[in-house]
């Protein structure tokens, strides 16, 4: 794997043995060991997200029952949206999807933070720009699927096929894949800080050696980053806050006022 500047790529970070993928996985959405104020309140308010039934409710007492019926009263389980237009919808409040084919959706900008996706087909998927925080994909076909741009921050990927996926300017900091098939993948420019790969397939993966694997950071308290060594900076290979960052998600995630 070598790019059109003929620099070797580093290696994918892994893991150690199955025990660190285990304790990576069983802690993957626990608070760091210290957390600023704000970063505590976003981590409790995440049990306080509306229950699926209410947001139902609200939006067919505002008339949008046409809006509903495709999606909460049909992708539960075993559903059919091939080719569906889904941007900037939010799927959080239905909480997990299982066996819903969804290949050739248009699902640019959706919202599925926190969600359980299993034995899903998203066949070429545009995810472009989608915020994906935290979400358990199991045993799903993502084939060709467009993830440019996505919020991937703590996303796991587990036992799922991944061919000719893109990954272009993503944001994957402490994403995990493990036993993922990404042969051929394109990770241009992607931040994978702190991300991890387990037993996947990864042959001919496009582009690796412009994905950000580390964050060089000055020693001289201006902020100053790079991504290349660089004399004066000390490496930072993980998010200090974990899958857990109050400032990252502002935009997206609502914190309790």
């Amino acid at each position: 794997m070598s790019g059109s500047n003929g620099r070797a790529p580093e290696p994918f970070p892994t893991f150690e043995d199955v025990e660190a993928v285990k304790k990576a996985i069983a802690e993957r959405k626990n608070p760091p060991g210290t957390m600023t104020p704000a970063a505590f309140k976003r981590w409790r308010q995440k049990g306080m997200e509306v229950e699926a039934d209410e947001y139902v409710e609200t939006l067919m007492s505002l008339g949008m029952v046409k809006n509903l019926d495709p999606i909460y009263e049909k992708v539960t389980k075993g559903a059919g949206l091939v080719g569906g237009q889904c941007e900037r919808f939010d799927f959080r409040p239905l909480g997990e999807m299982e066996s819903v084919n969804l290949d050739n959706a248009n699902l640019r900008a959706s919202d599925w933070s926190d969600m359980e996706v299993r034995n899903c087909k998203l066949v070429k998927v545009d995810f472009s720009r989608a915020c994906l925080y935290r979400t358990h994909f199991y045993n799903c076909d993502l084939s060709a699927a467009d993830l440019g741009g996505a919020y991937l921050k703590g996303v796991f990927f587990e036992n799922c096929v991944m061919p000719a996926s893109i990954y272009r300017w993503a944001r994957a900091k402490h994403a995990l894949f493990v036993n993922c098939d990404l042969r051929s993948a394109d990770f241009a420019f992607a931040d994978l800080l702190g991300a991890k790969f387990w037993r996947c397939q990864l042959g001919g993966v496009r582009h690796i050696e412009y994905a950000i694997f580390a964050w060089y950071r000055a020693t001289d308290g201006s902020g100053r980053l790079e991504w290349l060594p660089t004399p004066g900076f000390v490496k930072d290979d993980e998010s200090r806050l974990g899958t857990e960052s109050v400032q990252e998600n502002a935009a997206r995630i609502r914190v309790d006022e």
